[in-house]
């Protein structure tokens, strides 16, 4: 934990977008979380310094483009079978569970 200081927090950076190839947004959202992390720490008194002072984080705003009605009719069979296992997966799911909720009732039994 000593060696958790503001130089950890740039090679961390460093690190996510060289050798990770994550993108500026990707960084700043994983630096987000592991700084959520930081201040329980700083907050249960398991480090005393908090390694994020002084130190940038910045989003690119990202400007995304209209669909064309080309994508837009194109996109519902290309991805169809993905679409109907997430919900074919969901409603198993959901089965199971209101299956294993009625029989805690012991109503049906």
């Amino acid at each position: 934990m000593r060696k958790l200081d503001f130089g950890f927090i740039s090679d961390y950076e460093f690190w996510l977008k060289s050798v990770r190839g994550c993108a500026q947004n990707t960084t700043m959202k994983y630096l987000g979380n592991f700084k959520k992390v930081i201040h329980i720490c700083l907050k249960k008194g398991w480090i005393q310094r908090d390694p994020f002072l002084g130190f940038k984080m910045s989003k690119k705003e990202v400007v995304r483009g209209f669909l064309s009605m080309g994508n837009v009719n194109d996109s519902p069979a290309q991805y169809a079978p993905v679409a109907f296992l997430g919900i074919l997966l969901s409603s198993k799911r959901r089965a199971a569970t209101n299956n294993a909720f009625i029989s805690q009732l012991n109503i049906f039994n």
